[in-house]
C-alpha cells in the first residue's frame, strides 16, 4: 500500500502541469459595498447619454448599481477578464468559476465601472491620440493601446468605456465613451480596479480551507524534495487509535519506524490551516508561468488529503513549491485553485527542516500488551523474550531455555526500552560511505528487535566515539544515541534472566 502511495504521489507531481481542475464549491458573496448615492436627479446634458450626478459633476452614463449589472468585461495591459452573474445570481470570474475573490475590490470595480462620475470634461478636445484613447505607435516605437471595459446590464444595455493616459499631475485618467467624441477625466481609483491585473482581485489560496477543529485530521501527508520523498505521515482516526496505536494520533509512513513529533508536526499543520499567502501572482497555471516562477522543476512538492466534514468527501491537495526567491519567500502552484501564489518564507520554513525536527526523541513507544517478541543481541549477550497475554495475565518466556522470568521485573526492563531516545544528528561531515563503513556486523554494539501485532522494528547501534553510537531503524540511519543507553539495555536484559532487580531510571 505504501509503495502504491509513493508511486501515486510521484506521478501526480510529474503530471501536475495538467492538473488545473477541481475548483472548490462556490462561496456566496459576503459583503456588498455601499455605492455612492446621487443627490441630483439625472438630467440630459449636451452629449446623449450623459447625466448630472453628485455636486453637478457629469456621469458618462446613468449610474448602474451592482444589483443591475449582468457582467463587466475588462481589457488592460495585464490581459482580459470578465465578471458575470451565474445561474444562482452570484458573480463569477469567467473561466475560473469557483475562485474566491476580494469582495471589497469587487465592489470597487462595480463603482469604477458603473458610477463614472467625472472630475472634469475636456473642453474642445483635440485628437484622441493626444489623450491615449486610441491604439497607436508612440514616438519611442512602442504600441499604445487604451484599456477598456464593457458593462452589460441585466436588461442587455452595453456601456463601453476607454481609459487613456494619466494626467500629467497623475490625479486622474482621460476617458471616453464608445461612439462619442467627448473626453472626460476619471479619478485614480481606476488604477486599483479597471487598470489592475485580475490577480489583485483574487484571494490567494494554496490549500483547501480548514478550521481549528479539524486541521489536524490531515492524512497521507507527503513532502517531496525534487523527486525524493523526504517524509510521509499518516493520521490515525479515533477508530484506528486502538491496540498498540491507542496513544498515537499520527504514524510515520516514510521512513518507517520513527515516531512523529506531535509538537513539530502540529506546527506544520497549523501553518497550512492559518497562514495567509502574500498574493496571487498568476491566475491560470500555464507551462510558461511554471517556468517563470521556477515550478517546472519544483524544489519541493506537497500532497495531503483532507476529509472535509461539510462536503463529506476527501479533498486531495497537491502543490508545487519553488526554491526561495530573492525576497526569501516561496512561489506555490495550486492545482485546486488554478493559481500561483507567493507565501512568506518564515511561514513555510518547515520545508527546510532537518528530519530530526519531524521526529519524537523516544525510539520506541508501544503498549506492552501488543508486543509478541523482544530480541536482544550483542557480542556478549543474546536472548529472545516471548510475550503472551495482556495486563496482569502477561507471561514472559526466555526462548533459549524456556525459563519464565519475573514479570514485574521484566516490565522495568520494558520501561528502559521506552526511555531509549535519539540524542542528535550524525555529524554533517560524515558521508554515506562513512556511515556504511561504520555499520558493519563486527562493529555492532546492539541489535534490538521488537515484534508487535502489526510490525517488526529493528534497532542497531554502532559505537563511533567514546560516548556516541550510530543508530539505524529498519536499516535507516540518521541519528546517534548515547553509547551508555545501549549498554544499559544489554545489562537490563541480562538482569531479567537472573531476576536481578532493575531500575529503569538508573544508569548502567
Amino acid at each position: 500500500m505504501i509503495k502504491k502511495q509513493k508511486i501515486l504521489i510521484i506521478v501526480l507531481s510529474v503530471l501536475f502541469a495538467a492538473l488545473i481542475v477541481g475548483y472548490f464549491a462556490v462561496i456566496k458573496p459576503i459583503v456588498d459595498r455601499e455605492e455612492p448615492q446621487e443627490t441630483t436627479a439625472p438630467v440630459e446634458t449636451e452629449a446623449a447619454g450623459e447625466v448630472v450626478g453628485f455636486n453637478d459633476r457629469i456621469l458618462m452614463f446613468e449610474h448602474t448599481e451592482k444589483k443591475d449589472i449582468r457582467s463587466i468585461e475588462v481589457h488592460n495591459n495585464y490581459g482580459t477578464y470578465t465578471f458575470y452573474r451565474d445561474a444562482d445570481d452570484n458573480f463569477q470570474i469567467k473561466g475560473f468559476e469557483g475562485i474566491v475573490f476580494d469582495q471589497e475590490l469587487m465592489s470597487s470595480l462595480v463603482v469604477s465601472a458603473g458610477y463614472t462620475l467625472s472630475m472634469a470634461k475636456v473642453d474642445d478636445p483635440v485628437s484622441m491620440e493626444e489623450y491615449g484613447l486610441v491604439k497607436m505607435t508612440q514616438e519611442d516605437g512602442t504600441v499604445w493601446e487604451p484599456a477598456w471595459y464593457k458593462l452589460t446590464t441585466k436588461t442587455g444595455i452595453e456601456h463601453v468605456v476607454y481609459i487613456g493616459y494619466p494626467l500629467v499631475t497623475e490625479g486622474g485618467y482621460y476617458a471616453k465613451y464608445a461612439g462619442r467624441s467627448e473626453v472626460y477625466v476619471l479619478n485614480t481609483d481606476l488604477a486599483k480596479t479597471i487598470l489592475a491585473p485580475i490577480e489583485d482581485m483574487v484571494t490567494p489560496m494554496a490549500v483547501w480551507p480548514m478550521a481549528m477543529n479539524n486541521y489536524f485530521t490531515v492524512d497521507n501527508f507527503v513532502l517531496m524534495e525534487g523527486e525524493e520523498i523526504r517524509i510521509a505521515i499518516g493520521y490515525n482516526s479515533e477508530e484506528q487509535r486502538v491496540g498498540e496505536f491507542s496513544n498515537q494520533v499520527y504514524h510515520m509512513i516514510e521512513p518507517e519506524g520513527y515516531n512523529v513529533s506531535s509538537i513539530g508536526y502540529d506546527a506544520v499543520l497549523q501553518t497550512l490551516y492559518s497562514s495567509t499567502p502574500l498574493r496571487c501572482i498568476k491566475l491560470g497555471i500555464t507551462d510558461e508561468a511554471l517556468t517563470k516562477y521556477g515550478l517546472d522543476n519544483p524544489a519541493y512538492s506537497l500532497y495531503f488529503e483532507f476529509p472535509d466534514p461539510e462536503l463529506g468527501q476527501v479533498i486531495e491537495n497537491l502543490v508545487l513549491i519553488s526554491a526561495r526567491n530573492a525576497s526569501g519567500n516561496y512561489y506555490i502552484a495550486s492545482g485546486l485553485f488554478n493559481q500561483i501564489i507567493e507565501v512568506a518564507g518564515i511561514d513555510w520554513d518547515f520545508l527546510t527542516w532537518d528530519f530530526i525536527d519531524w521526529v519524537d526523541a523516544p525510539i520506541f513507544q508501544r503498549n506492552i500488551d501488543y508486543v509478541r517478541e523482544i530480541r536482544v543481541e550483542s557480542p556478549n549477550f543474546s536472548e529472545t523474550y516471548l510475550l503472551e497475554g495482556k495486563g496482569q495475565a502477561l507471561v514472559v518466556t526466555q526462548k533459549s531455555n524456556g525459563r519464565k522470568p519475573d514479570v514485574p521485573n521484566f516490565r522495568q526492563f520494558y520501561k528502559t526500552l521506552l526511555t531509549a531516545s535519539i540524542e542528535g544528528n550524525m555529524p554533517a561531515e560524515m558521508t554515506e560511505a562513512d556511515l556504511t563503513a561504520l555499520a558493519t556486523p563486527a562493529n555492532c554494539q546492539l541489535t534490538l528487535t521488537i515484534i508487535t501485532d502489526s510490525t517488526t522494528l529493528e534497532y542497531k547501534l554502532y559505537p563511533y566515539t567514546e560516548r556516541r553510537s550510530y543508530l539505524t531503524i529498519n536499516g535507516d540511519g540518521r541519528f546517534y544515541m548515547l553509547r551508555s543507553m545501549a549498554d544499559k539495555i544489554i545489562a537490563d536484559a541480562d538482569r531479567v534472566t537472573r531476576d536481578e532487580p532493575i531500575n529503569s531510571e538508573g544508569k548502567y
